[in-house]
């Protein structure tokens, strides 16, 4: 099985201290339910997944990352990259900050969660690891290592 890499866009809203200042929303999406965004309705970006400011944590995690976790118990390896510029919204969504919101969790905790959810619901011995990096804090951790279904 050969799977080719995806690529998500998260547009995160506007903070209240930037709308506060007049910022205002500067992508437009041309095509309702096509995953493409406009910058002020110029040229269009076509990615496999937009997530508009008004999605949540949820949504992203079921549409894009639980289909990896599943995939990781079938033998595939996953890699989950978040990118962008400072203050984009990465670490809110992968939740790897200091402050992870107990309603709405990111990416990290969500993984956390399914591959502990499956690994109890298998009888499989295999052994799961889940190892993050924050390039931007020089910082790495084996969050989950040597799990083993009971």
């Amino acid at each position: 099985m050969c799977i080719r890499d995806r690529v998500a866009l998260r547009v995160r809203p506007c903070l209240p201290q930037e709308i506060a200042r007049g910022a205002k929303e500067c992508l437009t999406y041309p095509v309702k339910g096509e995953p493409q965004v406009s910058l002020q309705g110029s040229q269009a970006f076509t990615y496999d997944y937009v997530f508009p400011p008004s999605s949540n944590q949820e949504e992203m995690f079921n549409t894009c990352v639980a289909p990896l976790v599943e995939g990781c118990f079938n033998g595939y390896n996953a890699t989950i990259l978040a990118y962008g510029q400072t203050g984009s919204g990465k670490t809110y969504t992968m939740g790897s900050g200091g402050s992870v919101i107990e309603n709405d969790p990111g990416i990290i905790p969500r993984v956390m969660e399914e591959i502990i959810k499956m690994k109890n619901q298998s009888d499989s011995t295999s052994t799961c690891l889940l190892y993050t990096s924050d390039a931007a804090d020089e910082e790495d951790s084996g969050i989950l290592g040597g799990v083993r279904g009971s």
